[in-house]
């Protein structure tokens, strides 16, 4: 049924996983490899790596790879978004995130997207478009409405002036989980009507 229902485009299909659960798979590749672990790496060693590894052309590993649960989970993801045709996936997203080999937080956004579209690989596989999810419920804990509110205007602020840089369509995927964002409400308005209104904004409620 499901199959039958992204075969006519009814809905295209966001997916999200935990950038712990992506480090917990690579970890497991690369001590399978014999070459460290990718846990303990260092960032700019972690992106060195995933940029030779991403632009060779050699499978990264084989059915010998020893798999818990979880990673199994995530692999199978995998193999199942590779099957679908391109135009019944929307989003991957990543939670948690924190740096460029995982995407980033609120507060290292601005300076990881910098960090992506200085490279020539991920520029390529984007083709001058770019989303990036805003998310309300976990910065809302933290901060408090207000605080949380104005620090996800300036992140956004600085993602924009990141985008113009690099001539990259931006979208903003605005998450408004949690009891405040759930039920509507005028935030829409407020962030269509704002001078970031040029770039494209959609919106879940999760």
């Amino acid at each position: 049924m499901a199959s039958s229902t992204f075969e006519l485009l009814l809905v295209r299909l966001d997916i999200q996983q935990e950038s712990d659960r992506h480090t917990d798979v690579l970890d497991a590749i690369t001590k399978h490899l014999g070459i460290g672990s990718y846990r303990e790496w260092s960032e700019e060693h972690r992106q060195e790596w995933l940029l030779t590894v991403l632009s060779g052309k050699r499978p990264l590993f084989g059915p010998d790879l020893p798999k818990t649960e979880e990673i199994a989970g995530v692999l199978d993801t995998f193999h199942v978004i590779a099957e679908l045709p391109p135009d019944n996936v929307g989003a991957y997203i990543i939670p948690m995130a924190t740096s460029p080999s995982d995407l980033a937080d609120l507060e290292a956004a601005p300076a990881a997207v910098a960090r992506l579209f200085s490279i020539n690989w991920y520029r390529n596989q984007i083709k001058g478009k770019q989303e990036v999810m805003i998310g309300y419920s976990d910065s809302g804990k933290d901060a408090g409405r207000l605080s949380a509110a104005w620090q996800l205007y300036e992140a956004q602020e600085e993602l924009v002036k990141v985008a113009k840089e690099y001539g990259v369509k931006l979208t903003m995927f605005h998450d408004r989980g949690g009891t405040v964002g759930r039920r509507g409400g005028p935030t829409h308005l407020a962030i269509l009507l704002n001078h970031l209104a040029p770039f494209v904004h959609h919106f879940v409620s999760s």
